[in-house]
């Protein structure tokens, strides 16, 4: 796994640091496939990022809010 673990809670504590090139689009993909795990299987995904204390993760369900 990449990244250490942290609570989805802790996130605005991190600085992102920015990608070095555009992924939106093939990421969108994986978001969706996520939302469906989510949603129809009540499975968690996880997310990775870049911070500028190291590589973070999380480990969280996908849902829509509306």
């Amino acid at each position: 796994m990449v990244g250490e673990l942290i609570a989805k809670e802790e996130i605005p504590q991190f600085k992102f640091i920015p990608a070095s090139e555009d992924k939106s689009a093939s990421f969108m993909d994986k978001l969706k496939g996520a939302l469906r795990l989510g949603n129809e299987f009540k499975s968690k995904t996880e997310i990775a990022f870049q911070t500028d204390s190291g590589p973070k993760r999380i480990e969280t369900t996908v849902v829509i809010n509306r």
